[in-house]
């Protein structure tokens, strides 16, 4: 089963966000003819209404429906809301399911507090009472348990996200907005896509692989004669790591998902880290790179490609596979198998599957006879013979040391007269 391929667009208000979905959609219709499925508790999407009007994007907008849990769930199984019905979820065909090209669902932060919002106005008690709930004009009010907040985080992250990613489309796009949220082991500050709470802000990223986190600068140029300054606003969609402009120490999460080979030619096409978002040209780049690697030479890997270690015994002459522009190995010619005969390729081109033809018998393999080590010595052991090691050079140590010394007198000794000298 093969899954889709996921990606989330974070930011602060008015980065592009849904402008860059609006991209993604474009240039899935131009390029393969397929369309997008738009699902958003946003309160607007008015920049994608020319492609919505085309047909090129079907939304579907939940901001405000009574019953946000089984209705994501549909959704995110493949439903779709009836025509003649919105609250009606319906299975989409497989002909249908088969033009659509991405889901494009925003986003993580308002959908989790549509949830949220939908645990406090039904007042469910999930796990612990409510903080406080009254009733008037027969409608319920309450305050949140941080139960709701666990509830609603493990249901996006574990449960939607994942479900999502499993469509039978070509990409899934989250957005998402800024939020400070907590590292689960530590409790220190972390930077992230929001979800409601402080929990989840590190485990969006590592469901959705490629994150990217849009950004706006503000270029001032200011003009040498006249001394007027010009304001120009840049857009920029990070996909490595980069610090916070205010708070330098911290990081946003970013990062895509590509195979190691092509690494070199992604970083060379973008040597800051970031796409450069304009008029033109968007996220829908990292789109056509990766359309550009599956047209690419794919990388061929057969059984048997890899050099195989020296041997000191015969060399087998069963060969399993051979890489892509190597010669062929000589195989020694017999009797029943002449030289010039190949064997098939190891994967049937067909749906058969071809028979494995047994090779030569197998020659036992060499065995090499280690060196019996002997038992190392215990402690103990090496205790006492370093005693009796001592013992015997004592002798020749206190000699050596008495030969080094000059001789003393005695002063204890009765001194000798000496005689006076004669006259």
């Amino acid at each position: 089963m093969k899954r889709a391929s996921c990606g989330l667009l974070y930011g602060a208000m008015n980065t592009t966000k849904t402008t860059n979905l609006g991209r993604i959609a474009r240039y899935l219709y131009e390029r393969y003819g397929l369309i997008s499925r738009l699902i958003s508790a946003d309160n607007e999407y008015d920049t994608l209404e020319d492609l919505i009007s085309a047909g090129v994007i079907e939304p579907f907008s939940i901001a405000a429906i009574p019953n946000p849990f089984p209705t994501m769930t549909k959704l995110s199984l493949g439903e779709w809301p009836a025509p003649d019905a919105p609250l009606r979820m319906l299975p989409t065909p497989p002909e249908k399911m088969a033009k659509i090209g991405a889901y494009l669902i925003e986003g993580t932060t308002t959908i989790a507090e549509l949830l949220h919002q939908d645990h406090i106005r039904k007042a469910r008690k999930i796990g612990e009472d409510l903080v406080g709930k009254f009733e008037e004009e027969g409608i319920m009010f309450a305050k949140s348990a941080m139960s709701h907040y666990g509830h609603v985080q493990d249901f996006v992250t574990l449960d939607l996200i994942p479900r999502f990613s499993m469509l039978p489309v070509k990409w899934v796009w989250w957005t998402g907005h800024e939020y400070v949220g907590e590292d689960e082991a530590t409790g220190m500050m972390r930077l992230g896509p929001g979800v409601v709470g402080k929990a989840a802000t590190m485990k969006v990223p590592r469901k959705l692989g490629n994150n990217f986190h849009f950004v706006t600068y503000e270029n001032i140029q200011i003009n040498a004669q006249t001394h007027k300054s010009t304001r120009t606003t840049e857009y920029r969609a990070y996909f490595e790591p980069h610090a916070d402009r205010e708070m330098a120490t911290k990081y946003w999460p970013a990062g895509v998902k590509l195979p190691v080979q092509a690494i070199p030619a992604w970083r060379a096409k973008f040597p800051d880290g970031y796409i450069p978002l304009t008029l033109e040209t968007g996220i829908e780049q990292y789109l056509e790179f990766h359309d550009a690697l599956s047209k690419a030479e794919k990388l061929v890997i057969t059984p048997g490609a890899l050099p195989l270690p020296e041997s000191s015994g015969e060399a087998s002459t069963t060969v399993v596979g051979q890489a892509a522009g190597a010669p062929a190995p000589l195989q020694p010619a017999s009797a029943s198998q002449p030289a010039s005969q190949t064997r098939p390729p190891s994967r049937p081109s067909g749906g058969y599957r071809t028979p494995i033809r047994p090779g030569p018998p197998m020659r036992p393999p060499t065995m090499i006879r280690q060196p019996v080590m002997p038992p190392k010595a215990t402690l103990e052991q090496q205790l006492e013979a370093s005693i009796a090691q001592a013992k015997a050079a004592a002798p020749a140590v206190e000699a050596a040391i008495a030969a080094s010394q000059p001789e003393l007198p005695d002063i204890n000794a009765v001194p000798v007269p000496v005689p006076p000298e004669k006259e």
